[in-house]
């Protein structure tokens, strides 16, 4: 049985448009499993829960591969109790706010 190389990060992990992610292509130079569990606009908190929940699925000879992310991402936990970014709230193109937003309007309301 192959071992497996593990991908967490956010959307740089995706190398744009590309499908064949670094990631995926360091798994196959290695001849391992690929397990990608990258998600677009996470903070690394988000980054570091996701790899405590896949916690009981390593075994010994599996790489982890962590991509962090951008220090000013934030989290908060949604109203489903799940860990959410407030890079839905931040441009980070033009480094502000997005007021505008619905979402961030019902956030400042709740908290």
């Amino acid at each position: 049985m192959k071992n497996t190389f593990w991908h967490f990060g956010d959307s740089f992990a995706f190398s744009g448009n590309n499908p064949e992610s670094f990631g995926l292509l360091l798994s196959r130079k290695f001849n391992m499993s690929y397990e990608f569990h990258a998600v677009s606009g996470s903070a690394n908190q988000m980054i570091f829960s996701n790899i405590l929940k896949n916690d009981s699925n390593y075994k010994p000879g599996d790489i982890i591969f962590i991509n962090w992310s951008f220090f000013h991402r934030g989290c908060y936990v949604g109203d489903n109790h799940d860990i959410k970014s407030t890079n839905e709230f931040f441009n980070e193109n033009v480094n502000e706010i997005t007021k505008s937003s619905s979402n961030y309007s019902d956030f400042i309301k709740k908290n």
